[in-house]
């Protein structure tokens, strides 16, 4: 139970802000006023200052808005019955209302973080989200108003045979892609007994020495290795 609290915290305790749009400019605060967590720990007041995401990165049509007053868990809904947020949802041609946690299994911990208040809005009048959030902030039932994210997908190299190596999963690679993405100028040294360098994952990003004429047998750039192309033979030209 404290993980659920520990992640819901972070947008559930969130509660109403000045009205509309800030005054020139293209943002809306949301204020958190101070609370004590269900852990008991204490956070202290402060304003969320709502931005306008970028082209693409939100959900047309659709808003989350969590109401200061339960109402019930509302499912395919076009309205919040006894909500002074009605009329507002009239104006926006409402095509459905929905608890945006339907898959909540004990409602009596979800009521006592707020989630039985938080709503998924769909509406069909051609409004931004970001405007339609902004304007809802004034709405005396509304603690919270947002546009609905996109969360793009974990990176996974595009490899064909990438679902029969176990050993990514094992060794936690797919975390470290999201993370690190890599670089053309990042190199990376093997030391091994040797490297298929025109194998089809390397073929293409094997680092190559442009100074080096191949198998001339001569150190042409002249950094103490001869014929250093692709690496070098350590063992073969020293033993």
């Amino acid at each position: 139970m404290r993980l659920v609290f520990a992640l819901v915290s972070l947008v559930l305790f969130v509660s109403s802000a000045a009205a509309g749009l800030l005054p020139g400019q293209d943002a809306y605060l949301i204020r958190q006023e101070a609370h004590t967590l269900p852990n008991g720990s204490f956070r202290q007041a402060k304003a969320i200052r709502m931005e306008r995401p970028q082209a693409g990165t939100y959900l047309p049509g659709v808003v989350l808005v969590k109401t200061r007053q339960s109402r019930g868990i509302v499912r395919n809904q076009t309205t919040i019955e006894a909500s002074p947020l009605s009329k507002d949802l009239m104006s926006l041609q409402v095509a459905d209302v929905s608890s945006a946690f339907p898959s909540v299994q004990d409602w009596n911990v979800a009521r006592i973080v707020g989630m039985d208040r938080i709503y998924r809005i769909q509406y069909s009048e051609p409004q931004d989200p970001f405007d339609v959030c902004a304007r809802l902030m004034d709405n005396p039932d509304v603690e919270y108003a947002v546009p609905v994210r996109i969360h793009q997908p974990f990176l996974i190299p595009n490899d064909t045979r990438y679902s029969s190596q176990s050993w990514m999963q094992q060794m936690n690679l797919p975390a470290a892609w999201d993370v690190s993405k890599g670089a053309p100028t990042v190199l990376i040294a093997i030391i091994d007994s040797g490297t298929d360098w025109s194998h089809e994952d390397l073929a293409g990003n094997i680092w190559t020495n442009t100074k080096e004429t191949p198998n001339n047998g001569r150190d042409d750039d002249n950094n103490g290795f001869i014929d250093d192309v692709r690496g070098w033979d350590f063992v073969g030209n020293i033993s």
